[in-house]
């Protein structure tokens, strides 16, 4: 695999905007199995392993080197979901319903942190009690369940039960996206 450069990575706004949300209208469409999809995943969002891997970059004598490796990862992983800002949950522009500006799912994902952070950690009220477990909640595991729940769909895109594809194939391909970004991630 070769390596992606910063340069290749980052784009201006508007170019990621119009090509983005193109090319994931057909992905949902053409991927079949996961398979498929995991080839499509590694092709199009790869990278270099063999020379940023964490061994290897423990390895390096010059902290810089280092922080290059850390570097491209992050600005990498920010651009894959800053994604999330521009692509559309579907659910409200399929069948026609009318909705002319459907938040994104960043916004979605965003609102849903928001709302978490307005229980009170504090309350000793019953409300605050996980009905399951009888513990209180953990807002701020919350908040970044909130933040990551939507994540694989940067790669993905938004499915919806109406692209018909099986429940079980979605949550593999969603895992497959997720192990790629993880993947970016390691140093983090």
């Amino acid at each position: 695999m070769s390596q992606r450069s910063v340069s290749s990575i980052i784009e201006p706004p508007t170019k990621i905007d119009d090509g983005i949300n193109a090319s994931f209208e057909n992905i949902i469409a053409e991927y079949k199995s996961s398979q498929e999809f995991e080839k499509f995943a590694n092709d199009n969002f790869s990278m270099d392993e063999e020379n940023c891997n964490h061994s290897e970059v423990m390895e390096c004598n010059n902290v810089s080197d280092v922080d290059t490796a850390i570097s491209d990862r992050m600005i990498e992983f920010l651009c894959l979901t800053g994604r999330l800002k521009t692509l559309p949950r579907r659910g409200w522009i399929l069948n026609n319903r009318g909705i002319k500006n459907p938040e994104p799912i960043a916004g979605h994902m965003y609102r849903m942190a928001i709302m978490s952070m307005l229980f009170d950690e504090d309350d000793d009220d019953d409300s605050m009690m996980d009905s399951k477990s009888n513990n209180k909640l953990d807002i701020g595991k919350m908040i970044k369940l909130s933040l990551i729940h939507d994540m694989a769909e940067c790669i993905v895109g938004d499915i919806t039960p109406m692209d018909g594809i099986d429940a079980d194939e979605k949550h593999r391909n969603e895992l497959v996206a997720m192990e790629k970004l993880g993947k970016i991630c390691k140093f983090m």
